[in-house]
């Protein structure tokens, strides 16, 4: 990708950022800040999967509204300490909104001039072993059952210097296929929200171990499968049959 096209991307995703500043109450995380975890985590590289197009647009687009909404305390009604979990459609967007809440919170939404772009990202991408991740991570780190000919790659751990993590990615691979399961701390006021294309993307409702999750196919045949228990946000993506995702889901 050129300069001229990599600024362009990055104006793209400024806007999306900005655009969700605008309709979705936030919580103390500023865009500065998930500009940061943005930044950091485009420079890890995964064994993801190659696309093109509408592809690489829309999963980038995704990935950086989730990224955006899942640090975010929950705000608006209170519902205890229970998860909640919904989507609407608005044209032929679906928008899929999750999250837990303990209180009321309001403030004020930042401003669109505060958003600056960050040289140095204060949030760093570590890949470490599964001992050490879990030794500078703050939740119990939930390992799956996945089909025999998977490996696991690496742990990528994202926090701040000196910090615990609240957030890291388990990477597998069989050499022909990957996919790759984000892990987030959710015992905290806690809120995601995610869009896809219906012409892009087939959203499904899923039950996975009780609790209300969404499987995303696109296109290219890719899926994701998130949900949330009262302790953590999962989300699956990669190259997997549906009969694949949803049994390493249950395994959890």
């Amino acid at each position: 990708m050129s300069e001229t096209e990599n600024r362009d991307f990055d104006d793209l995703i400024r806007e999306a950022l900005q655009e969700q500043i605008h309709r979705q109450p936030l919580s103390k995380l500023t865009v500065v800040e998930a500009w940061e975890r943005l930044e950091a985590r485009k420079s890890t590289s995964f064994p993801r999967r190659k696309m093109k197009g509408w592809g690489m647009l829309l999963s980038l687009a995704v990935a950086c509204t989730l990224l955006f909404f899942i640090w975010s305390p929950g705000h608006g009604s209170a519902y205890g300490n229970l998860v909640v979990w919904f989507q609407q459609i608005q044209g032929s967007v679906v928008q899929l909104f999750g999250g837990k809440s303990e209180k009321i919170d309001s403030m004020d939404l930042p401003k669109a001039t505060a958003f600056q772009v960050i040289e140095t990202p204060d949030y760093q991408t570590e890949q470490l072993s599964m001992e050490k991740a879990q030794s500078v991570t703050d939740f119990p780190i939930i390992l799956p059952a996945v089909p025999n000919d998977f490996q696991l790659a690496h742990v990528d751990v994202i926090r701040k210097q000196n910090e615990m993590s609240k957030e890291i990615y388990l990477n597998y691979t069989n050499g022909h296929r990957d996919f790759t399961i984000a892990e987030f701390s959710s015992t905290e006021s806690f809120s995601f929200g995610i869009m896809a294309d219906q012409d892009d993307a087939l959203l499904e409702e899923l039950i996975i171990g009780g609790q209300k999750g969404s499987l995303i196919t696109y296109k290219n045949n890719t899926r994701q499968l998130i949900w949330m228990t009262e302790s953590h946000y999962f989300s699956i993506e990669g190259n997997l049959t549906k009969e694949e995702i949803i049994k390493i889901a249950k395994s959890m």
